[in-house]
């Protein structure tokens, strides 16, 4: 008896390789799953080195759980094409790269994934993952929850080239809390990459749809920073918070070039902190772009209400509390802050201008519930905290925008200057460079944005056809 056992043991042992080969064939830096299967892929992961590529083929297969990337590998793993390799990822992710504090090079591009998305909760920076040329569909709202882990460093991702029909995007610095630990504080402590990378999350080129009420997407907090942009998008609004409950604001956005094709909401953007730039979208509908400082009117959880009481705050006198912590036109803390510490967040102005309605600039509103005027009358004030563009720009106030040869010889310290004719950032159209005056009749360039398409896209690369076939008259609430 104890002769057969041996036997059998033995034979189990010489059949394995054989076994696992039959799921993944090919050697490193190329191998290849046998099937679009769970079980085939997962044996590839299980095979593969840092750097290899997984090809897996055209199929339609029913993941159980996600495939786990380790972050010891940095994976490429290709399927056969959208609408070719096609998996519906029944416990809400098909991917999970590199967990609780590490960083991932990987990359996953070229499937249908069905009622799935990538989890990409607690990167570590460093690297960069890229999730490319794939469709992401659910028949009810899919959250990814993009966010750095406990180190202080923001994630940086690439995201581009899908299309995505009712998924959601929200962007967090780090994954923790303030009752958790010091990390948001020390995302803040960071000036954030103006027009540049690494450490921020870039969403391009990718078609947006929704069905169901209109999603905030993407989102932000946590010191959260992302760059969209050359999207094309229906069902959506954008959005960005500000200090709310245990967590900090959004720190950083840039968001152009966008086209927004229909939605219901009454804004197509709502910005509630932190800094950055909004530029040359287009929308379909005549909305606003919305401002909201919720500490303005009400006391929140840990930072109390922005009327010169809270220590978050720098409480200038007889301004009601301002400048609120994390407020629209600050984007970083000059030194590592926590609670109850001098205020050191210095005037970081946003700047606004040419998105389009028709023909005509989208208004800019106050979106307060419940309703005080000191958001608007104390915390954001035009021409200081942010600025807009203005069409007889004379450099005094607002942005003015043309080519540079028409800048205005003197100018007034904030203002900024859109040179149409500067640049060459952007391979697929115009370009253009934000100048701003510094200080009296002193012109510098600001603001260039990075390179598009992102230089890790490479050449040739197509792009997903676009799919806008969305009920229009869309309704919902604010999330």
């Amino acid at each position: 008896m104890m002769n057969k056992l041996k036997l059998s043991i033995i034979l189990i042992i010489l059949l394995l390789p054989s076994i696992v080969w039959a799921a993944c064939s090919g050697s490193s830096p190329n191998l290849t799953a046998a099937s679009s299967s769970q079980t085939d892929v997962a044996a590839c992961v299980t095979a593969s080195i840092t750097g290899d590529t997984i090809n897996v083929p055209a199929g339609t297969s029913t993941w159980s759980s996600a495939i786990s990337i380790p972050a010891a590998k940095d994976l490429t793993i290709i399927g056969a094409g959208i609408g070719n390799t096609n998996i519906t990822c029944s416990s809400g992710s098909c991917f999970q790269i590199a967990q609780s504090g590490s960083s991932s090079e990987s990359r996953i591009s070229g499937f249908s994934f069905i009622n799935g998305i990538i989890d990409l909760t607690g990167l570590q920076g460093g690297k960069v993952v890229r999730i490319d040329h794939n469709s992401f569909t659910a028949s009810s709202l899919a959250t990814w929850d993009i966010a750095g882990w406990t180190d202080g460093v923001h994630p940086s991702v690439l995201i581009d080239s899908n299309i995505l029909h009712n998924q959601r995007f929200v962007i967090h610095g780090t994954w923790g809390e303030l009752t958790d630990g010091p990390w948001q504080h020390q995302i803040w402590a960071q000036q954030p990459p103006k027009g540049s990378w690494p450490n921020i999350v870039y969403i391009e080129s990718n078609t947006i749809t929704a069905d169901i009420s209109p999603i905030n997407m993407p989102d932000s907090a946590r010191g959260g920073r992302f760059v969209f942009r050359f999207n094309t998008i229906q069902g959506i609004y954008t959005e960005a918070h500000g200090v709310q409950g245990n967590v900090r604001s959004v720190q950083w956005w840039e968001i152009y070039n966008n086209e927004y094709a229909n939605t219901g909401q009454y804004f197509f953007m709502f910005i509630r902190g932190g800094s950055g730039f909004i530029f040359d979208n287009t929308y379909a509908l005549d909305r606003e772009i919305s401002f909201n400082i919720q500490r303005s009117c009400e006391s929140v959880a840990t930072a109390g209400q922005c009327n010169g009481e809270s220590n978050w705050d720098g409480n200038t006198v007889d301004e009601y509390g301002y400048p609120c912590r994390d407020q629209i036109g600050r984007s970083y803390d000059t030194t590592q802050w926590s609670p109850g510490e001098a205020y050191s967040q210095p005037l970081t102005p946003a700047y606004i201008f040419n998105n389009k309605y028709s023909a005509a600039e989208i208004d800019l509103e106050f979106h307060q519930d419940p309703y005080c005027a000191e958001a608007e009358t104390y915390h954001a004030i035009e021409n200081r905290d942010y600025y807009l563009l203005d069409g007889s720009f004379d450099g005094t106030t607002g942005i003015g925008r043309g080519v540079l040869a028409s800048i205005p010889a003197t100018c007034t310290t904030g203002v900024g200057y859109w040179a149409t004719d500067q640049g060459n950032w952007n391979q697929s159209g115009d370009d253009g460079v934000l100048y701003k005056c510094t200080s009296t009749d002193t012109w510098e360039v600001y603001y260039t944005p990075y390179a598009y398409p992102h230089p890790l896209r490479g050449e040739g690369e197509p792009e997903p056809t676009p799919h806008l076939s969305v009920p229009g008259n869309l309704t919902g609430t604010i999330q």
